[in-house]
Parts: structure tokens; sequence; C-alpha cells
């Protein structure tokens, strides 16, 4: 009886923990671009993309992240968002909690994007 009882609370556990494995959803985020382009994240589920984020959310006309670390940043908040069955919407408070960098319209930044 121990034994069978030992057996099945182990497949039990072994059940939760891998139904409950970070990262085992089939989910991943990629940045993509460079510094003199701009960033953007593509969310994929397995090899599907999911979302491809070219430009900066709720900000009309910003055009891609300034920074690596932006894009990175919003793009695990959405990921975070589509993990706990949230919609992945993001709000300009995200982008305020984040600091993350908008580029003025006539920014050197913008126009040499404009130029490619």
């Amino acid at each position: 009886m121990g034994i069978a009882l030992c057996l099945t609370v182990g497949i039990l556990l072994f059940l939760h923990m891998t139904r409950h494995a970070p990262y085992e959803d089939g989910l991943r985020l990629e940045v993509k671009g460079s510094y003199n382009t701009g960033w953007q994240y593509v969310i994929y589920h397995h090899k599907k993309v999911l979302i491809y984020q070219k430009s900066i959310p709720v900000v009309a006309g910003s055009g891609a992240f300034v920074t690596k670390e932006d894009a990175q940043n919003i793009g695990n908040l959405v990921l975070a968002k589509i993990r706990k069955n949230e919609l992945p919407v993001i709000q300009k408070t995200d982008l305020e909690r984040f600091n993350v960098q908008i580029p003025e319209k006539d920014s050197v930044f913008l126009r040499a994007k404009a130029q490619l």
C-alpha cells in the first residue's frame, strides 16, 4: 500500500510540475533590429508568429523602439499578459513605468529611418 501511495503522489507531482513548468507553453519572445533602424519584438507560439510589434504601442507614428531594452521590456510584459490569459494590451502608463524612450517627431532617429 505504501509503494502505491508513493507512486501515485509521484505521478501527481510530476503532472503538476510539467503542466506548470515555465516556458513549456510554446511562447517565445524575440527582439529584432539594430541601433540604426530601431527595435521591434516578435512573440511566437511554437514556430508561428503571434505578435509582430514593429512600433511603440499607444504612440501614433512613433516607429520602432529606440532601445533594445525598451522592446525587450514591453515584449516581456505582453508575454506575461498572454501567459496570464489577459489581453495583451499596452497602456501609456506601462510605457512610463518602463521609461520607454519616445522619439521626437523631428528626431534624427526618425529622419534616418525614413531614408531607409
